[in-house]
């Protein structure tokens, strides 16, 4: 009973830190979703006593296509357990399908929180006179962003794919894939204005994709992917498909921590599964599915604000040559606007196993379709 008692006081209090952090970030009107926490040299132990997973996290296993166990690594590779996740997603407003979601394509979260919390109380209950001022305060510091979003380095200094065989690449806040933003300041709970805050490079038509007429060239296999930066690989997540095992995993340059890389659908050499340093333009695998596109996605992150960027903000001069070779005329027409896209908003099906899907709310497929494939979201290369 003393050890139940522990736990329920340990969520409590983890939510009531949340809460007070994010106060002093952004006001009461912040939105408790977008804590992300970054990860921490020192993570805590786990919780003593959780629970099994609840017949709801495997619901959302099977529904992900994922099995149990692909579902704990997805936990363990954030230092948290199946249950400590779901947990920490009910705390901030998420489903656990959000909260999976959330995990597959932000950093980890920074479990200090719990050691400090768990130090802070015996076998029976929380010692309410504890001075945590000291704690809070260098809790503060580490929620700031070092790096202005608007104005980051230029940390990349090399492509992070193979250029050549693509014809267009999506704008950020474009309306094609899935709804990808949880944890940051652009993410909707209600799914009323969603939006794809990573770049998909293409290197067919959409006509093609439609009648599944690719040609003889495909991608997977070909395509290669590389570390944009000299810094560290962690983070590595495999799922197993069709073809095999593909991996999604993280890069943050050495001297700017706070920039993170998103890397999806990759066949990854066996030397980085484990993670590790890496180095400018060192490749790292291939496109892992048959006529696969290129992904990437780059966020600016602190211990609870995030904010999600464009690749084209972040590198050289050097790189965007390479882009302006192919008719890309400035780094800014990759990015639709935050205000252009809350006064056109997008909706889609969150908690639909897929991630969130776009939708039309007139109900005309076909033309949203064709809209979702034009200008207005994506950029023609030459």
């Amino acid at each position: 009973m003393a050890k139940t008692i522990k736990n329920q006081t340990s969520t409590t209090l983890i939510l009531i830190l949340f809460l007070l952090l994010a106060g002093c970030m952004g006001g009461p009107g912040e939105d408790a979703a977008q804590l992300n926490p970054l990860p921490s040299e020192n993570k805590a132990e786990a919780l003593t006593n959780i629970s099994p997973p609840s017949e709801n996290m495997k619901q959302v296993a099977e529904s992900r296509g994922m099995t149990m166990e692909q579902m704990r690594s997805v936990a363990e590779s954030r230092g948290m357990t199946m249950e400590q996740m779901r947990t920490m997603g009910e705390a901030m407003g998420l489903s656990t399908e959000e909260m999976v979601d959330m995990m597959e394509t932000m950093h980890q979260e920074d479990m200090s929180i719990v050691e400090h919390m768990e130090k802070s109380m015996d076998q029976t209950s929380f010692v309410p006179d504890v001075d945590n001022s000291k704690y809070i305060e260098s809790n503060q510091k580490a929620a700031q962003l070092n790096i202005d979003p608007t104005n980051p380095p230029k940390v990349a200094t090399h492509n992070f794919i193979d250029l050549e065989p693509f014809i267009r690449i999506t704008k950020i806040r474009s309306a094609y894939g899935h709804n990808y933003n949880y944890g940051s300041t652009d993410h909707d709970p209600t799914g009323k204005s969603c939006s794809s805050m990573k770049h998909y490079f293409d290197a067919y038509t959409d006509q093609q994709r439609w009648d599944s007429s690719f040609g003889s060239y495909d991608t997977r296999g070909n395509v290669k992917f590389y570390s944009p930066v000299d810094g560290d690989l962690y983070g590595v997540v495999p799922k197993e498909i069709e073809q095999g095992t593909e991996y999604q995993f993280y890069i943050s340059p050495k001297e700017s921590s706070q920039i993170i890389f998103t890397f999806h659908h990759v066949d990854l050499f066996d030397e980085f599964i484990d993670g590790g340093s890496v180095t400018s333009g060192q490749h790292l695998g291939y496109i892992m599915r048959p006529n696969g596109q290129g992904e990437i996605a780059v966020a600016v992150s602190s211990s609870i604000r995030t904010e999600y960027i464009s690749f084209f903000d972040v590198m050289t001069d050097e790189v965007f040559e390479e882009y302006q070779e192919r008719g890309i005329t400035s780094r800014s027409q990759m990015t639709i606007p935050r205000q252009e896209r809350e006064e056109n908003p997008i909706p889609c099906t969150l908690n639909d196993g897929s991630g969130g899907k776009f939708y039309s709310e007139s109900g005309n497929e076909e033309e949203f379709q064709e809209w979702q494939n034009g200008p207005d979201n994506w950029i023609e290369l030459t």
